[in-house]
């Protein structure tokens, strides 16, 4: 009996360390489990970070792209305007040449006018000068009584024409003579 007695015992003990170690394992495996729950957890939230974080690239490069859109038709729209102004530009730097060779024109004209000028007046006042001296001589002529009013007689039509001083004097002198 005793040998009985010991079986059941030992299929007890049997018993007992096989269910302590289905106990075990199965701890072991709950903790494996937890573990991994924990790591997929962790391993979830870094996915759905990362997914946030391309969402938020994404999202980040297309206001980038808008952006180079908006720049890149400001850079053509001022693109366009600087053409336009280089074109106006050009425009004035002819208008302003072109004006620069009129007024060279014109300068050689108003010096070719002043030069005809002087001349002009160089010789205008050199006739000037002649005919001062003329007028001079002409109104000197004409103080001095012309030797013709001496032969004329008085009562003649020419009689007018001369002074009468001179009319006198030639009437006395005939009378003189007389």
């Amino acid at each position: 009996m005793e040998r009985r007695s010991c079986c059941p015992l030992l299929l007890l003990v049997i018993m007992a360390s096989v269910a302590l170690s289905l106990i075990g394992y199965k701890h072991i495996q709950t903790e494996l489990l937890n573990e991994i729950t924990s790591e997929l957890k962790f391993s979830e939230t870094v996915q759905r970070r990362t997914e946030l974080d391309l969402t938020n690239l994404q999202l980040e490069f297309q206001n980038k792209n808008m952006e180079m859109d908006i720049l890149q038709k400001d850079f053509n729209d001022h693109d366009v305007e600087i053409k336009k102004e280089v074109l106006v530009q050009q425009k004035m730097t002819e208008e302003v040449k072109a004006c620069q060779d009129l007024l060279a024109k014109m300068n050689e004209n108003i010096a070719g006018v002043e030069k005809e000028k002087a001349d002009v007046e160089g010789n205008f006042a050199a006739s000037k000068t002649t005919w001062n001296k003329d007028i001079t001589d002409f109104k000197k002529q004409l103080e001095q009584p012309s030797q013709v009013c001496a032969y004329l007689k008085t009562g003649t039509d020419a009689d007018g024409l001369c002074p009468k001083t001179i009319v006198q004097n030639t009437t006395q002198q005939e009378n003189k003579k007389s």
